[in-house]
């Protein structure tokens, strides 16, 4: 599947996590590791701090993500050992920040792509919503937790938001089709979160007359294969991209 269609798992824009991390030194990519670091001392965690207080700051964050790095490195399918302890952890760091910041301008500036893209190359409006869309890609991703520990961290004392709803307001923008929903439990990843917001609701599955086990797999048949059955087909009004309804067309 993927040799069919790399573009689904291979990053346009910016790479995040350890199976492109390469790729980022190897390419040429809009958004360098340079441009992560000007967006990790842009951020309100570092920008308004001395010289000395920010490298206390980034030997604190670095610190935390040295904690978690066994954790995270098992969280792939890979090992990775091509990249050493001290590259993960400030990969972990720059990709985890970078990613919060992008959060942070969409929350809380209506200028959002001139302060995200100030005094950097990303001047063009297409950036944000092509790295929205390089954060959803199955290899682009770093765990939730990492997230969650980084924005603990960070975040300026009077937001009392969630790093769930901050990320789920975000996500929610890269498609019209996309709802926000509130949830308990916090995601695997952000591919995790955004593909919760494409399930249909409970119950909207057809019945069939028998029950089925609860881990076997719904699919949908193609529309053509529906059509030449003699199924008819129509537009309806629901907002989820899967929620589909069965019935007799009146």
């Amino acid at each position: 599947m993927r040799r069919a269609y790399e573009f689904a798992y291979d990053p346009e824009v910016v790479t995040i996590g350890p199976f492109h991390y390469k790729k980022e030194r190897q390419e040429l990519l809009t958004v360098t590791e340079q441009h992560k670091i000007q967006f990790l001392f842009r951020s309100p965690y570092m920008h308004s701090q001395t010289s000395d207080e920010k490298e206390v700051r980034l030997g604190k964050l670095a610190e935390e993500m040295k904690k978690l790095e066994e954790r995270t490195r098992c969280c792939y399918s890979e090992a990775f050992a091509d990249i050493c302890s001290d590259d993960f952890v400030r990969m972990m760091v720059l990709d985890g920040c970078l990613i919060l910041h992008l959060f942070h301008c969409w929350d809380h500036n209506r200028q959002f792509y001139q302060e995200f893209a100030s005094g950097s190359l990303l001047r063009e409006r297409w950036i944000v919503p092509a790295i929205g869309m390089d954060l959803v890609k199955l290899e682009n991703q770093l765990p939730f937790f990492v997230l969650q520990k980084l924005y603990q961290l960070t975040r300026p004392i009077d937001n009392e938001q969630s790093l769930l709803t901050l990320a789920s307001e975000f996500l929610q923008s890269l498609s019209l089709k996309a709802e926000k929903l509130p949830t308990e439990s916090y995601p695997q990843h952000l591919l995790a979160l955004y593909h919760s917001m494409f399930e249909p609701l409970t119950g909207s599955r057809p019945s069939h007359g028998t029950q089925k086990s609860s881990d076997q797999e719904f699919l949908i048949p193609r529309a053509k294969e529906l059509i030449y059955h003699g199924i008819q087909i129509r537009k309806g009004n629901e907002q989820r991209l899967l929620e589909i309804k069965h019935g007799q067309l009146g």
